[in-house]
């Protein structure tokens, strides 16, 4: 199994003190559970409203990515567009043979 490094938008707690309402966090994820990338332009909103954490470049662009194991399913929004997401999927693939 070889994992592929994301940078995850993750809720921040409303009683925390932070201006922004996500906080990044670095997540690894399994390839060959993933079912569905698509583009979330409702972050893209977010960003430019301040909601998203500072040093995010305005221009940047948001995906949901979801994953299905077993009888678990889940999805999470990571930093970086559909297509960005895809490339470090295939090139995963490719790695392993």
């Amino acid at each position: 199994m070889s994992l592929i490094k994301l940078t995850e938008l993750t809720p921040v707690s409303k009683y925390t003190h932070l201006e922004a309402n996500y906080t990044l966090r670095e997540i690894y994820i399994n390839p060959d559970h993933v079912v569905c990338i698509r583009e979330e332009y409702d972050f893209r909103r977010k960003l430019m409203e301040g909601k998203l954490p500072e040093g995010l470049d305005k221009r940047q662009e948001f995906s949901r990515v979801t994953l299905s194991s077993n009888s678990l399913n889940g999805s999470m929004v990571v930093v970086g567009s559909p297509n960005l997401i895809e490339g470090k999927i295939k090139k995963k693939h490719l790695l392993k043979g």
